[in-house]
């Protein structure tokens, strides 16, 4: 990824293209859905919080992919009823 802490925050494009390199079947729906949840005030989102979410002990991130369709699955589906 090439990334470094003191890069500047993503915006949604870089962030789109970032995700895809780690996950190829991402739906942009769900890489939008991560990217609002990850901004800051300034609609960008930065590296460190990018790194402590994707980064962690075994435990916290061994099913990050399943647990994030889960979470997002539930506050798409619960906003749609």
């Amino acid at each position: 990824m090439d990334l470094r802490l003191w890069d500047p925050a993503l915006d949604f494009d870089s962030f789109l293209s970032l995700i895809r390199r780690l996950d190829a079947s991402l739906s942009e729906q769900l890489a939008k859905e991560a990217f609002i949840k990850l901004q800051n005030r300034n609609q960008k989102v930065e590296i460190e919080t990018l790194l402590a979410n994707i980064c962690g002990s075994e435990s916290e991130t061994i099913d990050f992919k399943v647990s994030m369709f889960k979470t997002l699955y539930i506050e798409i589906y619960q906003k749609h009823k």
